[in-house]
């Protein structure tokens, strides 16, 4: 691929004296840009999974392989999802009179099309199905006393 340019340098003076042809150039950025992807890949991420449980850390595992999710999304989801999923039914007490529950807040910060949203989703995609079947009767519930116990016309 040869770069072309159309600028012309000597008409606004610009004196150019270079021993490098547009091809050096653009082979040279991308040996650097290659050099800046090959860092990226290479950098760890420092999210402790190794705390997790072994089933744990083999969803973390599979699901940054095969979904993509980064570790550290993945890994703050799950613990978000047993947060909700423990709620406010147990508490520690550290110190006498101060108890702490197991609620947590969730904030995962990065840029637009980083798959955010996703490892969220799956890890609360089990409290969202169960939530579901156990609001179903209460609906079936509420429906039949509106309607006087006949069946709603839809």
């Amino acid at each position: 691929m040869e770069l072309k340019t159309n600028f012309e340098f000597d008409k606004y003076g610009i004196e150019v004296e270079s021993n490098f042809t547009p091809t050096d150039i653009l082979e040279h950025t991308n040996g650097i840009i290659q050099q800046g992807n090959e860092v990226t890949d290479k950098r760890t991420n420092c999210f402790p999974v190794e705390v997790f449980p072994l089933p744990v850390q083999q969803v973390i595992t599979a699901t940054n392989e095969n979904l993509n999710f980064p570790i550290d999304f993945i890994g703050a989801s799950l613990l978000y999802a047993v947060s909700v999923a423990v709620g406010n039914t147990h508490c520690v007490e550290l110190k006498k009179g101060f108890q702490q529950s197991a609620v947590l807040y969730l904030a995962i910060v990065a840029r637009a099309g980083t798959t955010k949203s996703h490892p969220l989703s799956f890890a609360l995609q089990p409290i969202v199905e169960q939530d579901k079947k156990n609001l179903q009767p209460i609906r079936t519930e509420k429906a039949g006393i509106r309607t006087g116990g006949k069946p709603i016309k839809k």
